[in-house]
């Protein structure tokens, strides 16, 4: 979803859509990375019961480390879209969107794993 709105957001002549539509773009290819890399190793390896108790463990580190990139994200996000220049601000919305988002996901994973 990310990067057909990205995609269809290059095309204004709006440079804080422009550059909104260049973060959606960016995150959502990064993150379908993530995923599509993730799913090939769930996918590619036999799993014992204790080695899902291993796993899930990192998973929840690895989830708890992203939560505190994503809140660095936001803090990223608030300083750019408060940019007097429509282009960052709109870099700073776009890092807003896709960090919140990734925040709220890291967390309700977090939270779903145990």
């Amino acid at each position: 979803m990310s990067m057909g709105t990205g995609a269809f957001q290059l095309t204004s002549p709006n440079p804080f859509i422009k550059a909104m539509g260049l973060q959606n773009l960016i995150w959502g290819a990064v993150d379908g990375g993530i995923a599509l890399y993730g799913s090939h190793q769930l996918l590619s390896n036999s799993w014992e019961s204790k080695d899902l108790k291993i796993e899930r463990e990192k998973f929840r580190k690895i989830l708890l480390i992203n939560s505190l990139l994503d809140i660095g994200y936001l803090v990223l996000g608030f300083g750019l879209a408060n940019a007097s220049n429509s282009k960052w601000h709109g870099h700073g919305q776009g890092i807003l969107i896709q960090g919140g988002f990734l925040l709220l996901f890291d967390g309700i994973n977090y939270a779903f794993t145990f």
